[in-house]
């Protein structure tokens, strides 16, 4: 009897030492949280201060003749490497369109007068000349009007001779037409729409040694369609790898005689409208620092939302198509889809990871290694986001993971050639890998630099179109959402579902 009663004391004593022990760890982790979260506010922190101190060097550099203009200029955001800042707001815009509807007005009653007195500095900043091979995030504007960019064309034309080969033409007609800026404006934008779309019948230009060549084009080179209703050499560019060609007008007998350089000013990006959410999934994030990190076109934006202000990660050079955010808050991966830059050449797919509180890129992973994009990524979390998932766009979807401090690949693998929509370490399990995408969900070990598929079974529950999103519990057990509106809930030692049906809808 004694013996049985020693039996159950060791059991409630075992049972209490189990609870204090869980007890402890919940407190590990929120402990870890907290410091998490202190780290990220903290490196905010700092990177506010470094924008003072450059703030408050550049108006002590500035020169006083130059007015409240250049100190507005001083005191904006500043741009940090491989990324920008800027901020809106409303009162801003409304004054500054007021301005140009006034400065057009004035220059329309003048025609070829010389405007002397200088545009307000945001204006300026706005309004100055961009080359031809800017990217198309960098050339958008908070509040584009027609009438500033026919005034700026205009004001340059009088001024200098500073613009690129396709803006020097439109200025001249535009001097020796100031009357009719916006027919002559009209009509040059009819045009390029027209030859824009008959650019398929134009055979492609061979490149010659000769710089000057390389940009005229005869006139035997277009169908003759073209011939009858466009005469003369045109110039032809490329932008983002289609090609754009610009007739030259007849009056001008000599392109090369007019040719100018291309201006030194660049234009900066200060607000970036919309989000990238039609066609990929875990795109919008919550930094610890209130900043909300989400992706359009191949800039990533980090917006505050009580300031109202943003910032931009410029290092990527065509679309993002997925991000991930690493365990410590502040470093971030971004993938990027396959493209073409300016002159028609092609640009690998690849992964970047880069600081979010400095916007400075840490690593270039997977240049030559994944086809058409990066669909989907991870970074791990049991070994404190040392390696990084990813599957790429090809048909076989091929899952990589990587040791992206050290820009090594360790495993590859084909998943399927069904779409895959999401890929995840576990969070307690650093060998384990979840997929899922197009009616499938698979459980990856990865050991080595080998990786083994286990294939979910939905068993007596219907087997969906799509299963579109998944998410772990405390008890490492997963949780899958599909596209018939019903949650499945997976054991950690099995592959199989069990009850968890959720309302369809």
């Amino acid at each position: 009897f004694s013996h049985c009663t020693d039996d159950s004391i060791s059991a409630a004593s075992t049972s209490d030492v189990q609870d204090r022990l869980s007890a402890l760890e919940l407190r590990v982790q929120q402990q870890e949280d907290e410091i998490t979260v202190l780290k990220a506010a903290l490196a905010d922190v700092l990177r506010r201060l470094a924008i003072s101190e450059d703030h408050v060097a550049s108006v002590r550099k500035s020169a006083p003749s130059k007015g409240q203009p250049s100190l507005r200029e001083a005191i904006s955001m500043s741009c940090i490497t491989n990324g920008s800042t800027g901020s809106r707001k409303t009162s801003h815009s409304s004054s500054v369109s007021v301005a140009r509807k006034e400065t057009f007005s004035s220059a329309a009653k003048s025609g070829t007068e010389k405007k002397k007195e200088k545009p307000p500095g945001q204006k300026e900043k706005k309004e100055e000349s961009h080359s031809n091979d800017q990217s198309p995030q960098t050339q958008a504007s908070p509040s584009p009007q027609p009438s500033s960019q026919t005034l700026q064309t205009h004001r340059q034309t009088q001024e200098s001779k500073s613009a690129a080969p396709a803006k020097s033409i439109k200025k001249s007609l535009a001097a020796e037409k100031p009357h009719s800026a916006w027919e002559s404006s009209d009509d040059s934008r009819n045009k390029l729409l027209r030859v824009a779309s008959t650019s398929k019948l134009i055979s492609k230009v061979a490149k010659n040694a000769d710089k000057h060549k390389d940009v005229i084009v005869s006139q035997a080179k277009m169908s003759t369609r073209e011939k009858n209703s466009q005469e003369g050499e045109y110039i032809k560019m490329f932008m983002r790898g289609r090609p754009i060609t610009m007739f030259i007008p007849s009056d001008v007998e000599n392109y090369d005689d007019i040719r100018t350089e291309l201006p030194p000013e660049k234009l900066k990006l200060e607000w970036v409208y919309g989000y990238r959410g039609r066609d990929c999934r875990a795109n919008v994030y919550l930094l610890p620092t209130g900043e909300i990190v989400y992706f359009i076109a191949s800039v990533v934006v980090l917006f505050n939302y009580e300031e109202r202000t943003q910032r931009h990660y410029l290092g990527h050079t065509d679309c993002v198509k997925c991000l991930a955010v690493h365990p410590d808050k502040i470093r971030i991966a971004t993938g990027q889809l396959a493209g073409v830059d300016k002159d028609g050449r092609p640009l690998q797919p690849h992964v970047r990871v880069w600081d979010s509180v400095s916007l400075v890129t840490l690593q270039v992973i997977g240049l030559g290694t994944f086809e058409r994009g990066v669909g989907c990524l991870d970074f791990s979390k049991a070994d404190s986001g040392t390696h990084l998932c990813v599957i790429d766009d090809s048909n076989e979807h091929m899952l990589t993971v990587w040791d992206w401090q050290r820009k090594s690949k360790i495993a590859e693998i084909k998943t399927t050639n069904e779409v895959v929509l999401a890929v995840e370490f576990h969070p307690t399990d650093a060998n384990t890998i979840i997929t899922c995408g197009k009616s499938h969900i698979f459980f990856w070990t990865w050991s080595g630099n080998s990786l083994s598929r286990k294939q979910g079974i939905f068993g007596k529950y219907e087997k969906p179109k799509f299963v579109q999103c998944l998410a772990f519990l405390g008890n490492g057990d997963v949780l899958t959402g599909d596209s018939g509106g019903i949650i499945l809930i997976w054991g950690k030692t099995t592959v199989e579902s069990t009850p968890g049906k959720g309302p369809k809808g």
